[in-house]
């Protein structure tokens, strides 16, 4: 769900840099922030559960391009969620999402934290944590880390 958000806020923001900025010269910044929501969306959650989801959030897309084929683009999203399982009980909460592209002529390597907290409807908490470092380099993709934490406290 949050790559999903990412990656759309990411493509419209890389759409939105200034042409000098894909043309060379100085350092270029390039900032863009706003609000969205998406409703019942597919969903498989901490437990492996399908269902659907709901979110709220505000996201922060910030580019500096070196005009050189370098470039590194944070992006970050925060915000609400309700969860409908199939089965089960349904969740909501927060969450926290932030992930680092930095881009050479011929790779990518992005690290990204998704992090939050949801609370049944029986009350109990459900913390969750996905950390990632990938690599894509010379056309291999690479992924150096991957962890999951999800628990129901």
């Amino acid at each position: 769900m949050s790559k999903t958000i990412l990656l759309v806020v990411a493509a419209v923001a890389l759409l939105m840099i200034p042409s000098t900025a894909i043309a060379g010269g100085p350092p270029q910044l390039f900032t863009e922030t706003g609000t969205g929501s998406v409703i019942d969306i597919p969903f498989e959650g901490c437990g492996g559960v399908p269902g659907v989801v709901s979110v709220e959030f505000r996201f922060r897309v910030h580019v500096t391009d070196f005009g050189d084929g370098r470039m590194t683009v944070s992006m970050a999203d925060w915000g609400t969620f309700e969860f409908d399982p199939i089965v089960g009980q349904s969740s909501s909460g927060h969450y926290r999402n932030g992930s680092t592209l930095v881009v050479t002529d011929n790779t990518v390597v992005e690290t990204a934290v998704f992090a939050g907290s949801g609370t049944f409807e029986d009350g109990t908490h459900a913390p969750f944590v996905l950390r990632s470092h990938v690599t894509i380099a010379n056309g291999q993709v690479r992924v150096d880390d991957v962890s999951v934490m999800c628990t129901a406290a």
